[in-house]
């Protein structure tokens, strides 16, 4: 496969209008947030604006081929085009996406990056304080759901508020989304995924993707709030892992 074609993803809306969406995104995040707050959120735009550009440089790093911004902007567009989700929901759950994946350092664990990413959200919290003083309850449920990505395990929310576990279940499954999509784009998923993992020999790169694959599938649900893409993330896990079991000669 060419890895610099330009692959259809499909179409978006915004404010009514339809963008159609490829893997080189032709929206910014500026066009999302002038729609979304068009009218009368100015503040919530300048704030999400703020945010973006606090962590906007790293999206960019080279050694980024999946983790990037378009991976933001995909689940962005999901969240603003989401009726069932009122301003501050929105405003919440775009907060989390624009960090969930702000440090990526190849060296790390992906629970030390999430972790880092985390605190890297309480650092921008902290320096932006005085225009936060709407938000002051939202600053925990964000910086967990930014740390329930490591996992994809909403247990950070149980017993707790039925509607933030609600917005957990979705922003989880918005973030995996992808596992969803057509065979071409979970195979140019995987294969940016092993340009990110570039560290590993080919057989411990294959050891760990059926690892994750066994631990997607074990699940009961994959999806618990966008329960339909359950059945073919499944297929497309399953495929993979068969792939991977003839590669490893198992």
């Amino acid at each position: 496969m060419d890895n610099n074609k330009n692959i259809f993803l499909g179409l978006t809306e915004i404010d009514g209008k339809k963008y159609e969406i490829y893997n080189e995104f032709n929206i910014s995040i500026e066009l999302i947030y002038s729609k979304m707050f068009s009218q009368v959120f100015f503040k919530e735009y300048d704030l999400l604006m703020n945010a973006w550009k606090y962590v906007e440089e790293s999206y960019s790093e080279p050694n980024r081929f999946y983790h990037t911004k378009e991976h933001i902007i995909s689940i962005l567009t999901d969240i603003i085009n989401n009726v069932s989700l009122s301003e501050s929901d929105k405003v919440l759950l775009s907060l989390a996406a624009i960090f969930h994946d702000a440090i990526y350092d190849k060296k790390n664990t992906d629970a030390q990056n999430v972790q880092a990413s985390a605190l890297l959200f309480v650092s921008w919290f902290k320096e932006n304080k005085d225009n936060l003083t709407d938000y002051q309850d939202m600053f925990e449920v964000i910086y967990n759901l930014i740390l329930a990505t490591s996992t994809h395990n909403s247990n950070y929310f149980l017993s707790k508020n039925p509607h933030i576990e609600k917005l957990c279940y979705l922003f989880l499954d918005l973030d995996l989304k992808i596992l969803a999509s057509t065979p071409e784009i979970y195979k140019q998923y995987v294969e940016n995924i092993r340009k990110e993992y570039n560290q590993f020999t080919d057989e411990e790169f294959l050891k760990g993707r059926l690892e994750f694959c066994n631990t997607m599938l074990n699940k009961v649900f994959i999806f618990k709030s966008m329960v339909e893409l359950n059945v073919i993330a499944r297929e497309n896990l399953n495929n993979e892992k068969q792939e991977i079991l003839k590669q490893l000669g198992r």
